[in-house]
C-alpha cells in the first residue's frame, strides 16, 4: 500500500518538474557559437543550364559572389548586361524539381518595397557584397521574382542601361 502512495506522489511530482523544466528560456550552449558565412567566387553556369544561358546572348562567363550560410543555405549575386526580355525568357526556361510544390513558369514583377522585408534578414557581409542589389531604386530598376524549386531568382533590370542584378537563393529547408 505504501508503494502505491509513493507512485501516486512520485509521478505527478516528476510531471510537474518536467513541465517547469521545459519552460526555461535558456539558450543552448552552442547558441552562442555563431558559425561565420563563407564567401567565394561563383559562376552563373553553376545555376543555369547552357541552353537557358544562351538566351541571354552573353559571350563568356558571368562571375559573381556566392555566400554560404552553414546550416541555412546560400545566396549568389551576379551583375551582367542583358535585355529585360532576354532575362525573362531565360528565367521561364529554367528547369525545376519534379517534386516542387510551387514553381513559376514565368517571372513575375514585384515591387522593390517587398525586398525591404528580405533586406532585414541579410547579413552585413552579404549587404557589403551585394551593395548595388540592396540599394537599387524603383526609378532605376524593375524587379522580378521567379521560384524554380529549390532556387529563388530575384532579378533587377535597369531598362536604360541593360544592367541586370541577379540574386539566386537556396535554402536548406
Amino acid at each position: 500500500m505504501n508503494k502505491i502512495k509513493l507512485y501516486q506522489f512520485y509521478f505527478p511530482a516528476m510531471l510537474i518538474a518536467g513541465v517547469i523544466g521545459c519552460n526555461r528560456h535558456e539558450a543552448p550552449m552552442h547558441a552562442s557559437l555563431e558559425i561565420p558565412s563563407i564567401s567565394f567566387a561563383s559562376n552563373l553556369r553553376d545555376f543555369i543550364p547552357e541552353k537557358s544561358l544562351q538566351l541571354l546572348k552573353y559571350n563568356g562567363n558571368i562571375v559573381g559572389e556566392k555566400i554560404a550560410h552553414p546550416g541555412v543555405g546560400y545566396v549568389s549575386y551576379f551583375d551582367y548586361q542583358a535585355s529585360e526580355s532576354d532575362v525573362l525568357t531565360m528565367l521561364a526556361t529554367l528547369p525545376f524539381s519534379k517534386y516542387a510544390m510551387v514553381a513559376d513558369t514565368t517571372a513575375y514583377k514585384i515591387d522593390l518595397r517587398f525586398l525591404e522585408l528580405e533586406r532585414t534578414q541579410v547579413t552585413a557581409e552579404e549587404m557589403e557584397t551585394a551593395f548595388d542589389f540592396w540599394n537599387a531604386t524603383a526609378d532605376e530598376y524593375t524587379a522580378y521574382e521567379c521560384r524554380k524549386f529549390p532556387w529563388k531568382h530575384t532579378v533587377l533590370v535597369n531598362n536604360r542601361t541593360r544592367r541586370v542584378l541577379h540574386r539566386i537563393e537556396y535554402k536548406l529547408s
